[in-house]
């Protein structure tokens, strides 16, 4: 056994000492300097620096290991010259240490075009929010960023190749004083399904919003925007349902439908997620439903729910849609008060590309959710063929919209608003308290977001003349008990209105 041990400790010394060996040569293979080029100013001699800081660091490694392997080699032994230290004493920090890599001459080229970039079809571009730590410079840390979420190490290696190069991610744009920086990643840099050459969502992330949140360098970094060429698009499936395929279902047609309330009562609203029989929801009301379960869960968890609850219903399985709550996850990324991750903004855009039927979008502050009236644009750019972000325009090459899901203190008297801010009512709707807060119950709550939906399409239709979108919501009120209950459920909105 002890012979055993001592053949794997003069192994493993071997190998440290061809590491150290490869790791020389690699430094003595590499050339010490770099010509500066478009790509913004070289400072090799960081590079150089850093590299013979490493080998050292290296060497001195090599050294402890190798002593280490000759004490276990013989047990008792008594090591001859000066006894190892037992402690790392920490060296000063430095100005020049404390600098970011500067990977700029590489890593960043500001002389590209933005809409050139969009015309060759060739790369996804990102915008974010960066700010380096104090003391770094913005394009260095920007280039290292870069770098750190593409091909980049610290140190020049031998395997870089021009393939490797052609594939770096480059720092295209930079605005130190507001915080903005874009990056271009070259599409080929992003990983495919082996099994049907399909993109990856997961490749996207890792690169672009993964290591890069842990540099030493960078105080923050967050995605506001990116932007994906419509070849790359088209690598993602999209969603196969979504609100059209509801209308459908529910008997409204399949242009224009309308609101699709889940109300979470079926007998005044489409969507149920409670176990009530569907059938008789059906003949009492005369108008189809829709069956909504929560099914979240690990991911072959997930599958054995979602089959279990369509064998439940058979013929009416087209009828259920599924929730597959990513609420905790996706709040920890994309809250407004931090600067790490990427906004809500960026989410509903990955959602669509992947495939959500439908997505919780701001309430643009009509409700108790964060969000104000400029989170139009992610309703839109959620079912636009071509839509206006952040930083980019973007077109979805005829994928499928995904729809978006309104829910967060939401009641009647906030829907008119609501829908004229946002330009139509084609949104899914969650309304639990606004239907059972209601003063005469669920079923008349739910029947009053209907109510609150057609006074709007009244008043756009132009059936309450001149009058203002409030004084028109007033005057329907006094026709319809449902949302005149409303009215007197939700004061503190009546009054808001009332006052307009």
């Amino acid at each position: 056994m002890t012979q055993r041990t001592s053949k794997m400790a003069l192994a493993g010394a071997a190998a440290g000492g061809m590491a150290l060996l490869n790791a020389a040569s690699a430094f003595v293979t590499t050339p010490a300097a770099t010509q500066p080029t478009l790509r913004g100013a070289a400072t090799a001699q960081a590079q150089t620096n850093n590299a013979a800081s490493s080998l050292s660091t290296l060497a001195a490694g090599g050294a402890v290991a190798a002593a280490a392997v000759a004490a276990g080699a013989r047990p008792g032994r008594k090591t001859r010259g000066t006894p190892l230290p037992t402690s790392v004493v920490a060296t000063k920090e430095s100005a020049v240490t404390r600098r970011a890599l500067d990977q700029s001459s590489r890593y960043a080229d500001l002389s590209l075009d933005e809409a050139t970039l969009v015309k060759n079809g060739k790369h996804v571009l990102v915008a974010y929010i960066m700010k380096p730590k104090a003391g770094y410079d913005y394009l260095a840390t920007a280039a290292h960023f870069a770098a750190e979420s593409s091909t980049g190490t610290n140190v020049n290696v031998c395997t870089t190749d021009d393939f490797t190069k052609s594939v770096d991610a480059l720092v295209y744009y930079i605005d130190p004083d507001s915080e903005e920086m874009k990056i271009a990643y070259p599409t080929l840099l992003f990983d495919r399904n082996i099994i049907d050459g399909r993109g990856m969502m997961c490749s996207f992330l890792t690169l672009a919003i993964g290591n890069n949140q842990g540099m030493g360098d960078v105080e923050y970094g967050k995605i506001y925007d990116f932007y994906l060429p419509p070849s790359f698009l088209r690598l993602y499936d999209g969603p196969a349902v979504n609100v059209e395929d509801m209308w459908r279902i529910l008997g409204k047609g399949t242009s224009n439908g309308g609101l699709v309330a889940c109300y979470a009562f079926w007998q005044g609203g489409d969507f149920k997620n409670n176990e009530w029989s569907m059938r008789i929801c059906i003949n009492e009301t005369g108008i189809g439903k829709l069956f909504c379960t929560n099914i979240a869960a690990d991911p072959n968890e997930m599958i054995v729910r979602g089959t279990y609850i369509l064998s439940q219903f058979r013929p009416l399985s087209e009828t259920c849609a599924f929730l597959v709550d990513g609420c905790v996850a996706r709040t920890n990324v994309q809250k407004q008060q931090t600067q790490l991750g990427y906004t809500a903004f960026a989410h509903t855009k990955i959602s669509r590309v992947i495939g959500a039927s439908g997505i919780h979008a701001s309430t643009m502050s009509f409700g108790k959710m964060e969000g104000d009236a400029s989170n139009k644009n992610t309703a839109l750019m959620l079912q636009d063929d071509e839509a206006d972000g952040t930083f980019y325009q973007q077109e979805w090459e005829s994928i499928k919209q995904t729809t978006a899901i309104i829910s967060g203190g939401m009641n009647a008297l906030h829907l008119p608003s609501f829908f004229e801010n946002l330009g139509h009512s084609n949104v899914i709707l969650t309304a639990g308290g606004g239907s059972f807060d209601h003063k005469d119950g669920a079923k008349p709550g739910a029947i009053s977001c209907r109510q609150g939906e057609e006074a709007w399409k009244a008043w756009k239709a132009g059936q309450y003349s001149n009058i203002s979108l409030s004084d028109a919501l007033i005057e329907f009120a006094k026709t319809h008990d449902e949302i005149k209950g409303a009215f007197l459920t939700f004061q503190k909105d009546a009054d808001q209105i009332a006052d307009q």
